[in-house]
């Protein structure tokens, strides 16, 4: 069970002078070389090696990102991180798509809301390169839970559909957050 080198690569919002995307190389478990993992351990592992990765790489991420917030440009206060596995391919990497937001719930949502229509326009495109399915044919969506960040078993907001839960414990202990912007799906 060794490791293999990958490129880790964080796509920051676009600033002029600034670079548009930073790219590292890491080692990852060679288990997480496959196509999309069903097994609960290997998301878990995924999904762990991910949170190495963005801690490893913070101070370089933080420095290359904007002090704004995307949606309102009021003050940053945190960097939303979304990673997108592609370690199945001929060249394995993993994107990071990284998005400052400020404390209003409704820009978090925004910002997230924008991360995922880019990853499937992403997928489709690496489908079409790679000739694999893509998310309009077998994709299926992996939410951590929103209290605890736990990769496995758990259910979608009922009202929003957005953010996850591994059970009721986790929705009430992070509903003071989420209730900002938790909104009826259309």
């Amino acid at each position: 069970m060794g490791r293999s080198s990958i490129k880790f690569t964080v796509r920051l919002t676009e600033l002029p002078g600034k670079p548009e995307t930073l790219t590292f190389h890491d080692d990852v478990p060679n288990e997480l070389l496959t196509a999309t993992p069903t097994d609960p351990k290997l998301r878990a592992l995924y999904a762990n090696e991910c949170r190495r990765l963005i801690a490893l790489h913070y101070s370089e991420i933080e420095a290359g990102s904007i002090t704004t917030c995307i949606e309102c440009n009021g003050p940053r206060h945190t960097i939303l991180q979304t990673p997108m596995s592609y370690l199945h391919l001929p060249e394995p990497f993993i994107m990071c798509y990284s998005m400052p937001v400020c404390r209003n719930g409704k820009c978090e949502y925004e910002a997230r809301k924008s991360i995922n229509e880019t990853l499937m326009g992403t997928m489709d495109e690496y489908a079409t390169e790679y000739h694999v399915p893509g998310p309009s044919s077998a994709s299926r969506e992996v939410l951590p839970c929103g209290n605890c960040n736990k990769v496995g078993q758990v259910k979608k907001c009922g009202r929003c559909e957005l953010v996850a839960y591994c059970d009721k414990e986790c929705q009430t202990a992070h509903w003071k957050v989420h209730k900002r912007i938790c909104a009826p799906r259309k």
